[in-house]
């Protein structure tokens, strides 16, 4: 009997699972002919199967060491259920209750169809296979309609169950790849995995992840409910569980970690890496966010990198911002070409515009200011940063005793007093630039300069014009305003 364990137990796990009810199993022989003894005392509703003719049989009588399973046959007088026909095999072409006990259809079939090499476990698997050649189909309705798909593994109840011609699949897991019919190199692991997916080379690894009606092909996803109801886009990454949970068209997105772009809807190219991070981004492409909760609330914004926990978590539809370090930039909402370096850089920004702020704290208080220019390693401002600057003056302020090493021109300039609308003023060839005092923006003063191209005709003009001023405080705090004209 020993030689036959491994066996026996085999056919048992194999089978047991089929059962319609419960019935308790004595024991399980393995004989090789009709005629062999059984080797140990045989009871009612042990199992004996017979290799000679590849039928498992289901007792009705009982029996000693030595009796044959011919002479069990042979002592049945009447079934258990008082039925006149002591009939004791099992039935392997229906699933009609025998003395009881439900039966099972063969286990093993190894499908011939026009090339053969199929393997199913279950009932109603591979029922439909034609020229399908290489397909292993192990549980109820696995692969049941595949005709022609070759090289698919499915395992699982209705894994892969729609499947017709789709090759090279993997479903693992119940309703996995339920209603692909012509996908091709798809590989799903999980309770309903990809199981509506009709594209190919998608990976799905969780429970009901990509599990919508879709067309998309070419995504990852790895985790619950991560890709749950795409429905055509295409080359997502999603690693986490509800990662992209919202997306349906959106594409060539990269999210990692718990609930990342969990809103995408529409949006693409966008790479988030961090629990929340773009959590909340429906539309919103091209951004970069790594980081807990980084541009968290952006829904529509472009363009934006946030790198450090919370970092521009606050931007809703800002585009081109930069915000490195832990909280940079977070509070912007609407800014815009804004640039945060440094832990809590441009903390209180909410709606500025193109500001760099550089440094521990720098522009922290900065709140709707614009175009200013902050290297600071604390809270510093206007006058207490090392360097603090405007890029719409132009004007840059040093706030510390500067120090060269080497040469440094600095060309003395004509400094003209005018009084608005009184004089012309000619100035030498040589002349770089021209600094002008006592005047108001409104104030209209001719100015003429040889070989001067574009040079301002009024001191409104000159105002108007900033990529040519530069501003200058000095230590009496006068400011001096320069204009270079061009040659």
């Amino acid at each position: 009997m020993k030689k036959f364990i491994f066996m026996a137990l085999a056919i048992f796990l194999i089978t047991g699972a089929t059962f319609g009810q419960q019935v308790k199993i004595n024991k399980t022989f393995v004989v090789a002919t009709l005629s062999e003894p059984l080797g140990e005392q045989a009871r009612v509703n042990d199992f004996v199967y017979c290799l000679a003719d590849s039928t498992t049989y289901v007792l009705t009588a009982g029996g000693s060491r030595a009796t044959t399973l011919t002479a069990l046959i042979a002592a049945g007088t009447a079934s258990p259920d008082g039925g006149a026909n002591p009939s004791y095999y099992v039935d392997t072409a229906t699933a009609q209750n025998v003395y009881g006990v439900k039966t099972f259809y063969d286990p093993i079939v190894t499908q011939a169809g026009t090339n053969g090499n199929n393997v199913r476990i279950g009932v109603s698997s591979l029922a439909a296979i034609t020229s399908g050649f290489g397909n292993v189909a192990i549980g109820s309705h696995a692969l049941k309609v595949n005709t022609t798909g070759y090289a698919n593994i499915a395992i699982g109840d209705s894994s892969m169950r729609y499947t017709t011609t789709g090759i090279c699949n993997v479903g693992v897991g119940v309703l996995a790849l339920q209603t692909n019919v012509a996908g091709n190199f798809n590989s799903a692991f999980g309770s309903s995995a990809l199981m509506q997916t009709t594209g190919s080379y998608n990976t799905g690894v969780g429970a009901e992840t990509n599990r919508a009606v879709n067309t998309g092909s070419s995504n990852t996803s790895i985790g619950a409910y991560s890709l749950l109801v795409n429905t055509s886009g295409y080359g997502n990454f999603a690693g986490g569980v509800k990662v992209l949970y919202s997306n349906t068209t959106g594409y060539s997105n990269i999210a990692i970690g718990d609930s990342a772009m969990r809103a995408n809807t529409t949006g693409r190219t966008n790479i988030a890496v961090g629990h929340n991070a773009l959590a909340a981004n429906i539309s919103g492409r091209d951004n970069i966010s790594i980081g807990h909760s980084s541009l968290a609330n952006c829904t529509t914004g472009l363009n934006n990198i946030g790198v450090g926990g919370s970092s521009l978590n606050q931007i809703v539809d800002g585009y081109q911002n930069i915000g490195v370090g832990i909280t940079a930039g977070g509070s912007i909402t609407s800014g815009d070409n804004n640039i945060c370096l440094g832990h809590q850089a441009g903390y209180y920004t909410t709606t500025g515009n193109s500001n760099v702020l550089i440094g521990y704290n720098a522009g922290y208080y900065n709140t709707t200011g614009s175009n200013k220019l902050i290297i600071h390693n604390n809270f510093g401002g206007a006058d207490t940063a090392l360097i603090y600057g405007d890029f719409s003056t132009p004007s840059l302020q040093l706030n510390a005793a500067t120090e060269v090493n080497g040469e440094l021109e600095v060309k003395e300039l004509p400094t003209f007093t005018i009084a608005a609308g009184e004089a012309t003023v000619t100035l030498p060839d040589d002349t770089v630039g021209f600094a002008v005092s006592g005047l108001t923006a409104s104030a209209i003063v001719l100015v003429s300069y040889a070989e001067t191209v574009g040079a301002p005709d009024t001191v409104a003009q000159v105002y108007s014009v900033k990529a040519g001023w530069l501003t200058l405080m000095g230590e009496n705090g006068k400011k001096i305003n320069y204009w270079i004209p061009k040659k």
